[in-house]
């Protein structure tokens, strides 16, 4: 794709990187949720933490890929 051709082009592109990063945004804070949530069940020494915290640790990697 080209960008900066004209104004209408380079509107519509900074348009769809603001819902991106508004996408992006609102998932960061369900992935902190998440989280949370997971260190709560360590912290109340949930029976398969380890399952959780696998899980977990799987997650954080490709967050921090993306």
């Amino acid at each position: 794709d080209q960008f900066g051709t004209d104004l209408t082009s380079v509107e519509a592109a900074f348009k769809k990187q603001e819902a991106i990063q508004t996408d992006i945004a609102a998932f960061e804070e369900r992935l902190q949720n998440i989280m949370a949530i997971a260190n709560e069940l360590k912290t109340e020494d949930y029976h398969d933490y380890a399952t959780i915290e696998a899980r977990k640790k799987n997650v954080e990697m490709h967050w921090e890929y993306l």
